[in-house]
């Protein structure tokens, strides 16, 4: 194939981006970025706890608290020089609950799986071993599946939401 008919298959086919992540703990520098994904309508839409816009100044108190808890990280991940999403994990005493977003840009690339994967290798590889849980809305079907087709198990089953479990 000529080399500018793969780099227009590379444009055209998301699936076909690089999976490399960089993962890197989220600064207070990062609270204009991770306020804007918070507050989507997507995100709203798929989160347990709001369905509000959150105003900034709690969003930056939020940050701030999580940055400075032993038991929380949140992750900037990045692949080819672009910001793809985030991932937080917070320590729930015999567990690590998982929450993702991803950049509307990279959506449906594939990326999602590629950051669920490179957080758990970061998590173990910082020694964090324990179970890792993901809550979901019944209702996100996307989200289902993309932790399905990572490995996680159906764990919980609560009104609202449903509980996956990795135990790997």
């Amino acid at each position: 194939m000529p080399e500018e008919l793969h780099w227009i298959g590379l444009i055209l086919n998301k699936s076909a981006l690089p999976r490399d992540i960089v993962l890197r703990e989220a600064k207070t520098s990062d609270a204009q970025l991770l306020y804007e994904w918070v507050n989507s309508a997507d995100s709203l839409a798929a989160s347990l706890i709001t369905s509000n816009p959150i105003p900034w100044d709690e969003h930056c108190d939020w940050l701030a608290t999580k940055i400075a808890d032993p038991g929380s990280i949140i992750w900037i991940a990045k692949t080819g020089g672009q910001v793809a999403g985030s991932i937080r994990l917070v320590t729930k005493s015999t567990e690590l609950e998982i929450a993702i977003y991803v950049d509307p840009a990279m959506r449906k690339s594939g990326i999602a799986l590629s950051m669920l994967k490179k957080a758990r290798e970061t998590a173990r590889a910082d020694g964090m071993h324990l179970p890792l849980i993901a809550r979901i809305l019944r209702k996100n079907k996307a989200s289902l599946r993309l932790f399905e087709k990572a490995g996680y198990r159906f764990d919980k089953d609560h009104a609202d939401h449903i509980v996956l479990r990795l135990n790997k």
